[in-house]
Parts: C-alpha cells; sequence; structure tokens
C-alpha cells in the first residue's frame, strides 16, 4: 500500500475503529466520560462513524487520482522553464 493512499479520513477511521473495538472488549463503560449516563450502543455509533469516514477518505483518493489523472502530462524541461510574466 502507497503512503498516498493514507489521507486524514483513512486513519480518523483507523482510530475510531479502535475505539469501537475498545468499546465490545471493555464494554460502554470505556467509552463515557466520568459522571455522564452511558450509552448503551456507543460502540455502533463509533463503528458507523469509521464506516463513514472509510467511505469518505477512499472517495476523496479517488476523485484526486481522477484530477491527476485528467492532467496534462510535464515534461522535466517545461517544468525547468519560467513562467511568462
Amino acid at each position: 500500500m502507497k503512503l498516498h493512499y493514507l489521507n486524514g479520513f483513512i486513519l480518523s477511521a483507523a482510530a475510531l475503529l479502535v475505539v469501537a473495538v475498545a468499546g465490545v472488549i471493555w464494554g460502554n463503560q470505556a467509552l463515557a466520560e466520568p459522571g455522564s449516563p452511558v450509552n448503551s450502543r456507543a460502540w455502533a455509533e463509533y463503528l458507523l462513524a469509521a464506516a463513514i469516514m472509510l467511505v469518505n477518505g477512499v472517495l476523496s483518493i479517488q476523485i484526486a487520482n481522477e484530477a491527476r489523472s485528467r492532467q496534462p502530462a510535464v515534461t522535466p524541461a517545461e517544468a525547468a522553464k519560467p513562467a511568462d510574466v
């Protein structure tokens, strides 16, 4: 896997997945803030958020790759030539 496939959305999805798995393993009490009521479906909400972030990350990578493929290729000689002012 190339590094340019890791964007903020993918990394956020990974973090949310870790939190969701922690909620499943240690219970939703681990996901609640001290003094607040425990949400019985908190792990599922984190899992859903991870899935949404993953889809968003994959779509943004696909859109960026399509935009990159539509740009004309620039040769090294053209890149070194100064711009006309």
